[in-house]
């Protein structure tokens, strides 16, 4: 609706007519946008909300682009005869009404193609400034995701180092004979050897018998 000058930091200039993508309400009567590559916020007041394209607008807009670009060809044909020169430097009269004529059909696009330049520049400018933003999210994701796999590697290193300098086995030690003492140095364990004596040796002595492992009848009943 009017032109906005800036008085503090942070705040979006426009002119009137310009169009101004809304990224999200700031304060109670002041939004956040962008506009021509530039973000900051500006006044409600200041502008009133576009709404949606109805179908003829949609019908004439997609006509004017039709009318626009099948223009392209007589722009080029206008061009050429232009840099063309006759051989006595002058051209003929069905040349210049052939000019006239292509010049008129341009001239009468010409306010068209403004108006295209201006809704496919901001839009352009949109597209620009929400790329730079999906090109920063996906950054920051991706510096998140590998911040998350990280941390779990070096939680898992330490207990692992713990476990292992807090839990490690003695040298293996020879066990003493049971209810003995270990033996001194230089003496095998089973004492220290015998200085020219024989062995004792026990006497024979006949082996019991284990009376579990063997049945005695007690005596006959029958008389002789």
């Amino acid at each position: 609706l009017y032109d906005f000058t800036p008085s503090e930091p942070g705040e979006l200039a426009f002119k009137k007519n310009d169009i101004i993508a809304v990224l999200e309400s700031v304060y109670k009567d002041w939004w956040k946008g962008s506009l021509r590559g530039q973000t900051g916020i500006f006044p409600l007041n200041y502008v009133e909300k576009l709404q949606d394209a109805t179908k003829e607008e949609l019908e004439r807009d997609a006509q004017m682009e039709s009318e626009v670009f099948g223009e392209v060809r007589s722009v080029e044909k206008l061009l050429a005869l232009l840099s063309v020169e006759g051989g006595s430097g002058r051209r003929g009269e069905r040349e210049e009404d052939e000019i006239a004529e292509l010049y008129q059909r341009t001239l009468s696009i010409r306010p068209k193609l403004v108006e295209l330049i201006g809704k496919y520049s901001q839009k352009k400018d949109d597209f620009t400034q929400l790329n730079e933003k999906f090109i920063k999210a996906r950054r920051d994701y991706e510096a998140l995701l590998e911040s998350s796999m990280s941390q779990p590697q070096q939680y898992q290193q330490y207990p692992m180092r713990h476990h292992q300098s807090s839990y490690q086995l003695p040298q293996q030690q020879q066990q003493p004979p049971y209810g003995g003492q270990i033996p001194p140095a230089g003496y095998p364990p089973q004492g220290p050897p015998s200085a020219g004596y024989q062995p004792y040796s026990a006497p024979n002595v006949p082996q019991q018998q284990d009376p579990q492992r063997y049945f005695s009848p007690g005596p006959s009943s029958e008389q002789p």
